[in-house]
């Protein structure tokens, strides 16, 4: 058997009669500050070593880094698309030297 030596202890608990406010609520954390997600990209030191040597050859106003970041990513894919198409109409033009010497 269990006794509690100061006897039953009672609870109260306030009530609050006023009203939840449901108005704007608050925005946590940092407030955003561009239009485009952050992308986080870590490349090694020798990466980032190029990277500065090409901001150094662009004219003023030179480019911060992120910004250089994203015109080398443009350019590289920009090249990419254009071999790519480059490769695909030499192909279609292989293909119908093949095709146009087989029909005579």
């Amino acid at each position: 058997m269990v006794r509690h030596l100061a006897g039953p202890t009672y609870f109260l608990y306030a009530v609050s009669q006023m009203k939840s406010t449901t108005g704007i609520q608050k925005l946590r954390g940092r407030p955003k500050t561009g239009k485009t997600p952050v992308h986080a990209l870590r490349i090694p030191d020798h990466l980032r070593e190029q990277v500065d040597a090409w901001i150094a050859e662009q004219p003023d106003p030179r480019p911060s880094r992120s910004e250089a970041i994203r015109r080398l990513v443009e350019q590289a894919l920009a090249a990419h698309l254009r071999t790519e198409a480059e490769a695909a109409e030499r192909r279609a033009r292989e293909a119908s030297w093949r095709g146009g010497g087989d029909a005579s």
